[in-house]
């Protein structure tokens, strides 16, 4: 929300989200251009990462939109997953 309130351009998105508007991207063969236009904001938010299981095409997607950032965008993942198995 600050980053918003400073005028930094912002996307956020639930994680499945992404992939799914990724895939529909590539089979319409404008992946290129939503890639482009997603890292044109400042920061991208990514919630709910791992609560759905992303195929491994989903994941390559995925991956190169964190990769189009790296070093250049911030990228936030949000995840509530909590491992209730940990040994302490």
């Amino acid at each position: 929300m600050e980053a918003c309130r400073r005028g930094y351009e912002t996307r956020f998105f639930r994680t499945a989200a992404l992939v799914n508007k990724l895939s529909k991207s590539r089979k319409s063969a404008q992946l290129s251009g939503f890639i482009k236009k997603l890292v044109k904001a400042d920061l991208i938010i990514c919630d709910e990462w791992g609560y759905v299981p992303l195929d491994r095409t989903g994941a390559q997607l995925l991956f190169e939109v964190i990769s189009e950032c790296y070093e250049q965008k911030s990228v936030i993942i949000n995840t509530n997953i909590v491992n209730l198995n940990r040994n302490f």
